[in-house]
């Protein structure tokens, strides 16, 4: 399923084994039709994926696309949180 085939997109959920980063990067200049991003981030120091970026990389990346952290969720008993994002910038 092609979800940048739409012109807007509400909501993005993202749950790619620590691929995330690299989907919304995929997206190319089409993440400015995207208005909230919901990603997993491992929390811990061991990155439980290999290669998986860090939330400071996740949330770097973002806030320089126009998003801003709106919450993070802890879960995985404490190894990944839900980060929420929304665009703040059009």
């Amino acid at each position: 399923m092609d979800i940048f085939r739409y012109s807007d997109v509400d909501y993005l959920k993202i749950d790619a084994q620590g691929s995330g980063l690299a989907v919304i990067k995929s997206a190319g200049d089409r993440i400015k039709d995207v208005k909230k991003i919901k990603i997993e981030a491992a929390i811990t120091p061991i990155q439980p994926y290999l290669g998986a970026p860090t939330k400071a990389q996740i949330v770097a990346y973002l806030e320089q696309a126009g998003f801003a952290l709106d919450s993070a969720e802890v879960q995985s008993r404490g190894q990944e949180e839900n980060l929420t994002f929304v665009r703040i910038c059009p």
